[in-house]
């Protein structure tokens, strides 16, 4: 697959199965996404991995909570330009 591919057979997941992923595709992940650029080498990565589907949604409902009451232009990924 070549980039443009990638790009424009991008889709939005929003249906996901209960299966668990394997620990070896998990470790395969991420040793590939250490390898994105990252401004000054920095390489600021911090991965964790939530097995516990209770802890998840815990996360996933205040994630949420938190983005939905920033004001405009003041959400998570704004907050570090």
């Amino acid at each position: 697959m070549d980039v443009t591919d990638a790009m424009y057979g991008r889709r939005a997941v929003r249906d996901y199965t209960s299966d668990s992923v394997d620990e070896s595709v998990l470790r395969q992940l991420i040793k590939a996404a250490v390898q994105a650029p990252s401004a000054v080498n920095r390489q600021p990565w911090i991965f964790t991995i939530v097995r516990d589907q209770a802890l998840l949604t815990q996360i996933s409902e205040k994630s949420k909570s938190y983005l939905l009451s920033s004001p405009p232009g003041q959400g998570a990924t704004d907050r570090y330009r």
